[in-house]
């Protein structure tokens, strides 16, 4: 069944993926390491759907049945990168690099998001005028300033504290 599910995950059939994967849970509860393996499966087809938190919670079901699951923390390691929660992708790149210091590329993966948890904690003025692409005009930036000028003037905000 699991290579079943595998085939349709190939194909690119996700959500069927996905169900398949789930169906072979229900199998045996108590083969810890087998399930283990099936959420991260599962996990990595959410990731495909941008699903992230169904993604972690796979994963973190993952890790009750086995603790010692050094691909499941990367794994959630790089779901937390990509959705900017820095300190705790540290913490599962740390996890997985004490469980196999040399699988998985866990060393270079810790090292960017120890950069990435410090670029972070320089203001972006990108993202505060509400920008997502950074190679925007000038044109759009100084749209995009007026908007928040026009937010946040002193005149409209005179009851706020902020």
């Amino acid at each position: 069944m699991k290579e079943e599910a595998s085939a349709i995950f190939k194909e690119g059939n996700l959500e069927e993926a996905i169900k398949k994967f789930e169906e072979c849970l229900e199998l045996d509860d108590l083969n810890a390491n087998y399930n283990a393996t099936i959420l991260l499966n599962i996990s990595i087809a959410q990731v495909k759907l941008k699903s992230n938190d169904l993604a972690i919670t796979a994963l973190n079901k993952a890790l009750t049945y086995n603790p010692k699951y050094a691909k499941a923390y990367v794994k959630r390691g790089e779901i937390k990168v990509s959705i900017e929660e820095y300190s705790e992708a540290i913490k599962d790149f740390g996890e997985a690099s004490s469980i196999d210091a040399t699988g998985f590329g866990v060393e270079g993966k810790l090292k960017d998001a120890q950069k990435k948890l410090k670029a972070a904690a320089r203001k972006d003025y990108y993202k505060i005028l509400g920008l997502t692409d950074r190679n925007c005009s000038y044109d759009a930036i100084k749209k995009a300033y007026k908007k928040s000028a026009l937010k946040w003037h002193p005149d409209k905000n005179s009851a706020s504290e902020e």
